[in-house]
């Protein structure tokens, strides 16, 4: 017979009784540092307070590389979890260099073996759990199983996975909260809170440009995203305008073949067309029928689940609802005239930037080239606008994505367009590299901003990807829209 609602209530509190008795002998037994405060029946109880963890010694972290198969793990995020295994095995070993090895192990065996964000995050808070215990036994202060649970909660507060859809986690404290209402999917640290406050506003430049240099992409992740990287030490001499080197590029994303070939593939309606050695069309290859709009999937009263385009509500199968004059590519029309902010010495107005970037194409017969560029600072103030003209002829300014019209490239739209000011590339250049707005220093912020750089003709090592520290919760090759985020 199953017991009464009182028989379960008294079995419960007999049951806590036993527990406090043990926990109390415990208490006397182990040091008088870490020991919990006993009180009267009636007052309230102190609960065991661990001691505080040893400083790193300015220990510097080391960084996380992209493991490839897993690459739906948010790099920020992991480099959270580095610097947290760090930060304690650094009270176990004296050799800072051997602190950082197993700590870079331990991560990559997590990391390897984990298919989930979700995952990832309950492996991590369980070796955090297991290294403060291994501390703890080292110390001489007796483990017990609340204080091991302790330790995990711990743990959870300390790392916040990304939020899911948008939305918070079930059950998260008012600071995992709080960061993922922000878009952040790391909690912030001990050291950004030193910064003047936990909100970003308050920072100084020099420690915004600290706080974010922890976000900076890696060079693995650098090569395996397309960014573009000089090509070894191959210069293109015949060209230095201004004082500036410009050098030949290597892009994984873009190939030199791909650039050369006469066949090209239709970046909209995905159909073959020619062209010939400098990019002109052959004749017979217009007319271009495509959607603009992706193909999602939905319910359809009648036919169930069916692939329908969101420009026209047609099946995903059906002939275009757009037609173009001439099929477009998304190559780039060449490799050569990049300029690098490689050596470019910081001058003290500039020392610390951080800038956002966001570029503008249109297409060519060359491919995309830059039409447009945009850098603001970290107030959202403007730094630099200016529409760029193309060096090839252009084919579609493509305007439902870019906003950009032909009469814009021309002069035939008037003085009373907001934006009149046009320059070359070379020119542009000019005013990033020459003029000290952007230098080897800079951090620039963008979403796939390797389309953007390479667009500009642009080499720029201190990257934060926005698609990368805000990952798709389907992994790669999905990317997040910048909707989802803003």
């Amino acid at each position: 017979m199953a017991p009464t609602a009182q028989q379960q209530l008294a079995l419960r509190q007999k049951a806590l009784e036993e527990q406090e008795k043990r926990s109390t002998t415990a208490s006397g037994s182990s040091s008088s540092g870490g020991a919990a405060e006993t009180v009267d029946k009636g007052n309230k109880r102190v609960a065991h307070q661990t001691a505080p963890a040893a400083a790193t010694g300015g220990l510097v972290m080391p960084r996380v590389s992209i493991i490839p198969g897993h690459t739906n793990l948010g790099l920020a995020f992991r480099q959270q979890v580095v610097e947290k295994f760090v930060q304690i095995m650094s009270q176990m070993y004296k050799n800072p260099q051997e602190v950082n090895e197993k700590a870079l192990q331990m991560e990559a065996d997590i990391a390897k073996v984990s298919f989930h964000m979700v995952t990832y995050r309950n492996k991590s808070i369980q070796a955090i759990a297991h290294l403060k215990q291994q501390v703890s036994e080292a110390s001489g202060a007796a483990s017990t199983a609340a204080t091991v649970k302790t330790e995990k909660s711990s743990a959870k507060e300390l790392i916040v996975a990304p939020p899911k859809n948008g939305q918070p986690a079930p059950n998260s404290s008012t600071a995992a909260t709080s960061a993922q209402k922000q878009n952040y999917s790391v909690a912030p640290t001990t050291s950004q809170r030193a910064f003047g406050g936990s909100d970003p506003k308050f920072w100084s430049d020099q420690d915004f440009h600290t706080a974010m240099r922890k976000y900076l992409l890696t060079e693995d992740v650098l090569v395996v995203e397309g960014y573009p990287l000089i090509q070894g030490k191959k210069i293109d001499a015949e060209n230095r305008r201004d004082g500036i080197q410009q050098y030949i590029a290597m892009s994984g994303k873009i190939t030199p073949e791909r650039i050369t070939q006469t066949r090209r593939n239709c970046c909209r309606c995905k159909k073959e067309f020619t062209v010939d050695f400098e990019g002109n069309y052959v004749n017979g290859e217009g007319g271009c029928v495509y959607h603009w709009g992706k193909a999602f999937s939905r319910r359809v009263s009648g036919e169930g689940i069916a692939a329908k385009r969101n420009c026209c509500a047609e099946d995903s199968a059906s002939p275009g609802c757009q037609v173009a004059a001439y099929h477009v590519a998304d190559t780039i029309p060449s490799l050569s005239g990049f300029v690098a902010s490689q050596g470019v010495k910081a001058k003290p107005e500039h020392r610390h930037g951080v800038y956002a970037i966001d570029c503008e194409m249109i297409y060519t017969v060359g491919g995309m080239e830059l039409a447009r560029l945009t850098i603001v600072d970290r107030q959202l103030k403007c730094v630099y606008e200016t529409l760029v003209r193309p060096k090839q002829r252009i084919i579609d300014c493509n305007t439902r994505f870019s906003g950009l019209k032909m009469e814009q490239f021309t002069g035939k739209l008037g003085t009373n367009s907001p934006l009149t000011t046009i320059k070359t590339i070379e020119e542009v250049h000019k005013d990033l590299l020459g003029g000290g707005l952007i230098n080897e220093e800079t951090i620039l912020i963008g979403h796939s901003l390797e389309s953007d750089l390479l667009s500009m003709k642009f080499i720029h090592r201190n990257i934060v990807d926005t698609s990368l520290v805000f990952p798709h919760r389907r992994g790669r090759p999905f990317k997040r829209g910048t909707t989802f985020l803003t």
